[in-house]
């Protein structure tokens, strides 16, 4: 199947992957993607994807994947399609699992406004606040302190989707953030708060 799509990646290559494994690598990503680069980040060596607005083929995709996948530590690469629908690929050192996802823009910041003076005198401030939830996370491990760090390892990659499903707001948690960032109504700072 085919999509036009934004794609962006990186992979994170094995230590002692040869030369001739990374040129093989790049080749093969290269007959599916527009850019395939590498780099160093630390003692990684990592394979930087790109593609903007060409065609994504599924089946070219995972043909690289599993031809691929020896090589590598771990990956994300990252879809935005069309319609700007959004999705990811991750290879966690075994498998390659795709995850569906949603945009969701928080904390605005008023870049342009037409100001509006109200007649009392009153002035329009955002106002951070919290809201907690509580979840559960199931794990394997070897001792209560592995399943803690499991957990907590999960819980760094969990999407927004997973959240929803593994947890639940906490009644009553809701709070006003006092030493939190106070705004105008126009997005600007209000100085020597708090």
């Amino acid at each position: 199947m085919s999509y036009r799509a934004t794609v962006t990646g990186d992979l994170a290559l094995k230590e002692g992957v040869t030369k001739e494994q990374i040129d093989e690598i790049i080749k093969r990503g290269r007959e599916v993607f527009d850019e395939v680069e590498t780099y160093e980040q630390g003692n990684d060596i990592l394979v930087s994807i790109y593609e903007c607005q060409e065609n994504y083929w599924e089946d070219e995709c995972k043909d690289f994947y599993k031809a691929v996948s020896k090589y590598l530590k771990n990956g994300e690469i990252s879809f935005r399609g069309e319609d700007n629908e959004v999705w990811k690929h991750i290879f966690d050192g075994e498998r390659w699992q795709e995850y569906t996802g949603k945009v969701l823009y928080t904390n605005p910041t008023v870049i342009a406004s037409e100001e509006s003076p109200t007649d009392d005198g009153e002035q329009e401030y955002i106002v951070p606040f919290a809201y907690e939830r509580y979840g559960h996370i199931v794990v394997r491990a070897e001792s209560p302190e592995m399943a803690l760090n499991a957990a907590e390892d999960k819980l760094k990659e969990m999407s927004a989707e997973e959240l929803d499903a593994n947890s639940e707001y906490l009644s009553d948690s809701e709070e006003i953030d006092r030493e939190g960032v106070l705004r105008y109504g126009d997005g600007s700072l209000v100085p020597d708060w708090p």
